[in-house]
């Protein structure tokens, strides 16, 4: 869904769908599904801050050894559309 797209707007049907559960989104937000990447998932997480209309989809880890990056989608509310996405990933030992 995300080839062309670094974020596209969601109905709660559909983030319902990719979740597995319902989800229901406050009052006036909206569903995103933004791209990602990650390097470790079992030892990280997933940071989204905003900045103006921009947004930065980071994902920090731990590990011991390199890494190759994986590519992922998150799922966010919002009150309105990104101008732009950035995505970056971080692993420390």
């Amino acid at each position: 869904m995300l080839v062309n797209e670094s974020s596209i707007l969601l109905s709660e049907t559909e983030a319902s769908r990719l979740v597995g559960t319902t989800v229901t989104p406050d009052p006036g937000m909206t569903f995103y599904l933004l791209r990602a990447v990650y390097l470790n998932e079992g030892t990280g997480t997933f940071y989204v801050s905003q900045r103006g209309e921009d947004l930065n989809v980071h994902h920090g880890c731990l590990g011991r050894h390199a890494a190759p990056m994986k590519r992922a989608a998150v799922i966010v509310q919002l009150r309105e559309a990104p101008r732009e996405v950035y995505v970056t990933c971080s692993m420390a030992e």
